[in-house]
C-alpha cells in the first residue's frame, strides 16, 4: 500500500508543549538596583519553529537505532515529512520520500518472494494483493518524481536513485500481472503531461526517457547505457523517442506524450536517439568481427548504419581496427559496393597471398553485380590470383627440387628419342629400364637442394612477427612454408568454376591451364610418384643419422642368480620425431604440387568446383 504521512494531533501544539517558561527573576540584593527580564519575549512563529528544529536536529544526531526505538523513529520520520507538506510556499527541492518508499517496496518485494508463484486464475492467490500494492505505490509515486525532475534545481542523482527503485519494483511484478492504475501527471502550470493506462513497466520506461532529456538539459551527463543495464528496458526507452517518419505512437502502441517538450528538449532527444547505440558500437570496435556484426544487426535492425559509418572511419585509416576478411564480409552482407571496391583497391596495392581470403569474398560479391566494369575487374583479379597461387607453388617446388628444370629437359630428351615411350606404348621388358630412368630423373631434380645436403636439419621456426589487422607482416613477407599452397590453388579455382559468366571464365581458363610443356613429368606415368618418393628416401637418411647420434644404451647385465618372477624394466630412450622429417617439413610443397597438377590439368573450368 502507498505510504501516506501519519496525521498528528497538531504539529505546532506538540512542539509548543516543549517550550519552557521564562525563569523567574532572583530577588535583588539590598542596596543594588537590578533589571528584571521580561517574562515574555516577542519571537516570531517562524523564528520559534527554527529554534525548535535546530534543537531537534541536535537531539537527532545523538539517537541510535534499537529494536525498541524503531517504531518511534518511523513516526518521527513521518512527522518530519508531513512538516514539509504543511509549510506554506514552494519548496526549493521536492521531497521524494525515498527512504519510506525504499522500506515499503523492498519489504513488499521480499514478502513477494516468500509466497507461491502468481496464478492469475486463482482467486485466493497470495501474490496478487502484494503485487497490487507494489503497483499502486509505484504509480502514485511517479508523478512526484516527474515534478521533482522538472524543477530547475532538481537533485538528479536522487531522482535517478528513485527511478532505479521504481524500475526494480516494476520488474518484480513480472509479465503476467496485468492489473494497472492510470498514470496521470499534471505539471506546475496545470497542464496534462501524461494521462494513459499502460503497464507499470511502460510508465517506468517513459519516466527514464524524461530523465535522460531533463538530465541533458540540466548538463548532467549520463548515457542510457549507464542508467540501465537491461537491454529490454533500454530498447523500450528509445522506442518512446518520436521520429520524423513515425506515427502518433511507437510500434507497441504506446503514445509518446512529449507535447510538454520545448524545442531545446526536442533537439536533445534527437541527439540522444542518434547516440542510442554508442555503447554497442564501442563494444563492437573493441572486438570487431563478422559474427559480432550479424549478431547486432539481427537483434537491432537500426544499428547497421552506425556500424558501417564507424567502420568506414577506421577501416580505411592508417591503423585499421578489423581484419580485412571480416571487413569484406560485413561490406558484402550490407551490399556496400563502393566500400567493397575501395577495400579491394587497398588490398591489391601490395600483392600478398595473405589477402587471398578477403579478396575472394570481394570478387564473389562483385561477380554478381550488374555493373560490367566491376565484374570485369573482379574476373581479372581471379585470373591474377590463380597465376599467383600457381607461381607460388612452382617457386616452392624449385626450392625443394633445384634441378627440376634440367631433369625435365633430360626426361623430354629421352621421350623424344623414343627411349622413354608413352604409357600405352611401353613393353613389359621395358618396365625395369623405365623405373631406373624415373629414379635417375628424381635424383637429377634434387641436386643442389636440401634433400641432398649431408648437414640438413629441420629449419628453426621463426619467432612470431607482428602483423597488422589486414593480416600483413609489418616487418617482412613471411616465407611460403607458412601458407597452405594447395588451399590457395583450390580456393581460386573454385571461384572461377562458379563464375556466373561462363564464356568469360572459359577464356581465362584457356590461358591458365597446363598444356603439358610446363610439367613434363606429370604426363609420364610414375613421374610424380618418383619425385615424391625421393622425400621418403630423405626420411630414411635422416632417421639413420638420428639413430647413430642417439644410440640405444647398453642392456643391463642380468645377475646369474635371480628370483623366478623378477622383471627388468625396458630400456628408455627418445624415439625419432617424425614431425622433424623432410616429408613433414616440406609437406606443404608436395601437397601444393599435387593440387597444382590436378587443378591446372583440368580442361573444363566448370569441373574446378567439383
Amino acid at each position: 500500500m502507498p505510504i501516506s504521512p501519519r496525521k498528528t494531533r497538531s504539529t505546532t501544539s506538540a512542539l509548543r508543549n516543549r517550550t519552557t517558561p521564562a525563569p523567574a527573576a532572583r530577588p535583588a540584593k539590598k542596596g543594588r538596583v537590578v533589571s528584571t527580564p521580561n517574562a515574555k519575549i516577542d519571537i516570531s512563529p517562524v523564528q520559534r519553529l527554527h529554534n525548535l528544529l535546530t534543537d531537534a536536529l541536535t537531539t537527532a544526531k545523538t539517537l541510535e537505532l534499537t529494536p525498541d526505538s524503531c517504531v518511534a523513529l518511523q513516526n518521527v520520520r513521518e512527522i518530519a515529512v508531513s512538516l514539509l507538506d504543511i509549510l506554506p510556499g514552494e519548496r526549493a527541492v521536492r521531497d521524494l520520500k525515498y527512504d519510506l518508499h525504499y522500506i515499503s517496496l523492498t519489504s513488499l518485494s521480499r514478502e513477494l518472494t516468500n509466497v507461491e508463484e502468481y496464478d492469475p486464475d486463482d482467486e485466493h492467490d497470495e501474490q496478487a494483493p502484494l503485487m497490487k500494492s507494489i503497483m499502486e505505490e509505484v504509480v502514485e509515486w511517479l508523478p512526484d518524481i516527474w515534478l521533482a525532475m522538472a524543477e530547475e534545481n532538481a537533485d538528479l542523482v536522487l531522482i535517478r536513485t528513485c527511478l532505479n527503485l521504481a524500475s526494480s519494483a516494476a520488474n518484480d511484478l513480472g509479465e503476467e500481472f496485468d492489473c494497472t492504475d492510470r498514470l496521470i501527471i499534471i505539471n506546475s502550470e496545470k497542464k496534462t503531461v501524461y494521462n494513459q493506462s499502460y503497464y507499470v513497466v511502460d510508465y517506468v520506461a517513459w519516466m527514464w526517457r524524461e530523465f535522460l532529456v531533463f538530465s541533458a538539459l540540466r548538463g548532467y551527463t549520463v548515457s542510457a547505457g549507464e542508467v540501465t543495464k537491461d537491454d529490454d528496458l533500454y530498447e523500450q526507452i528509445f522506442s518512446l523517442f518520436r521520429q520524423a517518419t513515425g506515427g502518433p505512437g511507437n510500434e507497441d502502441g504506446c503514445a509518446f506524450w512529449d507535447e510538454h517538450w520545448t524545442q531545446e528538449m526536442r533537439n536533445i532527444s534527437s541527439s540522444l536517439y542518434a547516440e542510442r547505440h554508442s555503447h554497442r558500437i564501442t563494444e563492437f570496435i573493441k572486438h570487431p568481427s563478422f559474427h559480432q556484426y550479424t549478431s547486432l544487426v539481427s537483434e537491432y535492425r537500426d544499428i547497421e548504419p552506425c556500424i558501417l559509418s564507424s567502420m568506414r572511419e577506421r577501416v580505411f585509416s592508417d591503423k585499421p581496427f578489423i581484419r580485412c576478411w571480416d571487413a569484406a564480409e560485413i561490406f558484402a552482407a550490407a551490399s556496400q559496393t563502393e566500400d567493397i571496391v575501395r577495400l579491394l583497391d587497398r588490398l591489391t596495392e601490395k600483392v600478398s597471398i595473405l589477402h587471398t581470403r578477403a579478396i575472394i569474398i570481394i570478387v564473389r560479391y562483385l561477380s554478381k553485380t550488374s555493373d560490367k566494369k566491376h565484374r570485369t575487374r573482379a574476373l581479372q583479379v581471379v585470373e591474377n590470383g590463380l597465376k599467383m597461387s600457381k607461381r607460388g607453388t612452382l617457386d616452392a617446388v624449385d626450392q625443394l627440387f633445384p634441378g627440376l628444370a634440367d631433369a625435365q629437359l633430360w626426361l623430354r630428351h629421352l621421350r623424344d628419342a623414343g627411349d622413354f615411350p608413352f604409357d600405352d606404348d611401353i613393353l613389359h621388358d621395358k618396365y625395369h629400364e623405365r623405373d631406373e630412368n624415373l629414379r635417375s630423373f628424381a635424383e637429377r631434380a634434387v641436386v643442389g637442394g636440401p634433400l641432398t645436403d649431408p648437414n640438413w636439419a629441420p629449419p628453426v621456426k621463426k619467432p612470431e612477427t607482428q602483423r597488422d589487422v589486414y593480416g600483413c607482416c609489418l616487418e617482412e613477407e613471411p616465407d611460403l612454408s607458412e601458407h597452405d599452397l594447395a588451399g590457395f590453388i583450390q580456393d581460386w579455382a573454385r571461384v572461377l568454376g562458379e563464375w556466373p559468366d561462363e564464356a568469360a571464365a572459359t577464356k581465362v581458363w584457356s590461358r591458365l591451364k597446363l598444356d603439358g610443356s610446363e610439367l613434363v613429368f606429370s604426363a609420364v606415368e610414375g613421374g610424380e610418384e618418383a619425385l615424391l618418393d625421393r622425400l621418403e628416401h630423405a626420411d630414411l637418411v635422416q632417421q639413420d643419422k638420428w639413430r647413430k647420434a642417439n644410440p640405444l644404451p647398453p642392456p643391463t647385465p642380468r645377475p646369474r642368480c635371480q628370483p623366478r618372477f623378477t622383471r627388468f624394466p625396458a630400456p628408455c630412450f627418445r624415439s625419432y620425431d617424425y614431425s622433424q622429417s623432410p616429408s613433414c617439413v616440406y609437406g606443404y610443397v608436395t601437397d601444393g604440387l599435387r593440387a597444382l597438377i590436378k587443378t591446372f590439368s583440368c580442361q573444363d573450368h566448370r569441373n574446378l568446383c567439383k
